[in-house]
This record gives structure tokens, sequence and C-alpha cells, in this order.
């Protein structure tokens, strides 16, 4: 083996043993740097990035320069095997720290060929599955194969979206001895169901769990059920967006004693209803929740009603009732709430709002805490932005966004608030 081969092997397990560390590092770039190879500036530069200004610009221009000059020959072998050789254009990977720690890779290259995967990269710690290379679905049998990847133990993060997944995948993946905490999952866009959710849950890597996310799914109410029933111990935020949950599900999750600690709850584009909303407000038991996504979630006007007059709305820091048609009646309804004093941040898109429904935010008696307010696609006009720019109930808010209503003199508002969002007005319907 050439002594400059033998070197290159020792410098790479010195920092293989300890990838946290930046030494192993640097010392390998100034052995390039030394030989005339330009990855070891690439690799001091991007070192840099990680422990100098937050926006050191031309440090990290120079280093993409490099990357676009240089990356045929440091990852062309790895760029033909992910079958984008052809393709200049587009990166596959993402480095970090002068080495690949993130790759799109097709799931059956990875169960074909995961060894050589990490011998070409072998810093590698997130991956992004795509559909097969030769085509196919993403279904069992192959899920089964990338299961019985050794490889997959040195992952940290797995990207499974938008692949249509379904239970027997993702279950069959689940089943893998080769997955261990920490590890992170995207499981967005799939079609995951209730299976899916039971195999989450007891995947021995899901008790460390701090966040759940599944958004876009179809785990419905009965999957709802069973994240209520057996939560990781330590969950603090779950996204359950776009799954088919109804009253019943929201119910169970309002009921459940295991979920004391969760601090954020996503149930927008669930038809959950009144009783929901309610339930998930109202509950005994959720006593830790501070955000609360609901954005078309079905919320009447008489639930919006129930809503404001419940006590425990108090412990609400982030509202989103968007989408739910409150119009003015309900807008007043909850400005009116003695209950509202906790809100920092308030979204009523797409919720049929008049100038009559904002004038009576601006004159709210509780809401002396709210920061942010997202009003887009309303029909709120000048006589509503005239309200709340000159509004002294409102004294902490700063943040607001009103595109896409009907506002035509400005001046006021951008007096009081000059970050204030006003693009688009009169094209909400055209644009929506």
């Amino acid at each position: 083996m050439p002594a400059s081969a033998s070197a290159e092997r020792e410098f790479m397990a010195r920092i293989l043993a300890d990838p946290a560390d930046d030494a192993p590092r640097l010392a390998f770039a100034e052995w390039l740097t030394r030989r005339g190879d330009p990855r070891g500036e690439f690799i001091r530069l991007q070192v840099s990035l990680g422990t100098g200004p937050l926006f050191a610009q031309d440090v990290w221009q120079r280093a993409d320069a490099l990357r676009r000059q240089h990356e045929t020959a440091w990852v062309g072998e790895l760029r033909e095997l992910l079958g984008v050789a052809g393709k200049p254009d587009y990166q596959p990977g993402t480095f970090r720290r002068g080495f690949i720690e993130e790759l799109y890779v097709p799931a059956d290259v990875f169960a074909a060929a995961a060894d050589r995967l990490l011998a070409l990269a072998p810093l590698l710690r997130a991956v992004s599955f795509g559909r097969p290379l030769r085509g196919g679905n993403f279904d069992g049998a192959l899920a089964r194969a990338l299961a019985a990847r050794p490889e997959l133990a040195v992952l940290r993060q797995i990207g499974l979206a938008y692949l249509d997944l379904a239970d027997e995948a993702f279950t069959g993946l689940l089943a893998s001895p080769h997955l261990h905490a920490p590890l992170a999952l995207d499981l967005a866009g799939n079609a995951l169901g209730p299976a899916s959710v039971a195999a989450l849950l007891a995947a021995p890597f899901t008790a460390e769990y701090e966040a759940i996310d599944l958004w876009k799914n179809r785990i419905g109410d009965d999957g709802a059920a069973l994240i209520a029933a057996s939560p990781p111990p330590r969950l603090r935020n779950l996204r359950l967006t776009h799954n088919r949950i109804g009253p019943r599900g929201a119910i169970a999750l309002a009921s459940s004693p295991r979920l004391g600690d969760l601090e954020a709850l996503d149930l927008a584009h669930d038809p959950i209803g009144d009783a929901g909303v309610h339930a998930i407000v109202a509950s005994p038991t959720l006593l830790a929740l501070r955000s609360l996504e609901l954005f078309e979630v079905g919320l009447t006007l008489d639930g919006v009603a129930r809503l404001a007059a419940e006590p425990s709305l108090a412990r609400i820091e982030h509202l989103n009732l968007g989408g739910n048609g409150l119009g003015d009646r309900g807008l007043a309804s909850l400005a009116a709430s003695p209950h509202t004093r906790g809100l920092v941040r308030l979204d009523i898109e797409g919720s049929s709002i008049g100038d009559a429904g904002i004038e009576a935010l601006a004159q709210a008696q509780d809401l002396a805490r709210l920061e942010a307010l997202t009003a887009r696609y309303n029909r709120i006009g000048d006589a509503g932005a005239r309200a709340l720019a000159a509004s002294t109930r409102l004294p902490r808010l700063q943040e607001v966004d009103l595109a896409y209503n009907d506002i035509v003199h400005e001046s006021e508002l951008f007096a009081r608030f000059p970050d204030v969002n006003l693009v688009g007005q009169s094209m909400r319907e055209e644009l929506r």
C-alpha cells in the first residue's frame, strides 16, 4: 500500500474514532494542504463555519466554490453509485465539516450496496430514502431487505417522506435489529395507519423521543388512541396534521394521563369538530400544553363561543384557529374572553374575518401579551387596519401578517408596525 494511502487511512481512523472532535479533521486538512490537495482548504473552511461568526459569507462562498469545482473528483464514484453521475447540478449529499454526512439514497441502492456507500462516505449519519432507482415501489420486500443491513446502525436520521409507505413496509423496516437510539425519523406524506403507530411506539429507540411527527398519514382515531395509551415518556411535541382524526381520537388524547408533559399539539386538517377542540382545551391532564394548531378542524361559531368560555384556554400561548370560518362574531367572542391572557401568538388565517372582527380584537381586554397576529386571506379593509394601528390594548403586538386582505390605505399600519406583511391586497380569491 502506498505511504500516502496508508497515512490517509490513519487520519480517517482518527476522525471516525471521535467524529465530534475537530482536531483530527484539521490535522488531516493540514496534511492534505501540504500535498497540494484542495480538500485540505475545503475541510478547514467548513470546520471554521461551525465555530466562526454566524454569517461568514466569504468563507461559505469560498467553500462552496471549492465544492463545485472538485466535487466530481472527491465523490464521483459515490454519485455514480447513486445514479446521478450525469447530473452535475444535482447535489445528493450534504458536506459538514469537510465530509458528507447526509445523502439522498434510492432505497434499493442502500439495500444492495450499503457497505459500499459507507466506504465512500464513512461519516454518513443521515439518509433520506428515495424511490427505487430501478423502478417499482418501496414495498414490504424492499423494506425487509433494508432492515437486514447492519449499516443502519450508524444512522442517526432516516428520511422516509413522501414514499407512499404503507404499514407493511414501515413495520418491516422497524423490525430491523440494527436501528438504535438516538434515531430521528421523517415520516411525512405516507399512508401509515394504526399498525405503523403501534410498531413505532414499540420500537426501542422511540423511548427517547421528545417529538413525534406523523404529518399527512392515515392513523385515524385508532392511531391517536394508541399514542394516548402509550406515548414516549418524554414526549413534548406531537404533530398529527392531516391524519383523519375525528372527535374520538381527540378525546382520547385529551383524556390521556400519560401526556401531562405535552407542550405542543398539532391537529390541523383533522375533523375533530367542536367536541374535539373543547376536549383538548379543557383537558384535566394536558396541563403543560402551550401550543395548539387547530387549522381547519371543523370548529363552528358555537364551538368558538364554548372555547372562549373555557378557563383552561388561559394556559395556551400559541393558538391557530385559521380555516374555521370564525367570522366577525367568532373573533369578537374570542376577543371578549377573559381567558385569553396567555396568548402570545394568534393565527386566524382564512377565517372570513372583516373589519368588525379586527376592531373587536383591537379593543380586547385580555390580550396584552399578544406579540404576533396572522390574519392572512380575510376581508379586512381600511377600517380594521386603522383600528389595529390605533389600538392601545395590544401593547406588545409587533409581528403582523395581513397579506391578501382588502386594505388600500397602509400608512397608519406601517407607522405602527414597520414590518407588517401587506402583499396581495384585493387579490384574495385569485391567489388562494
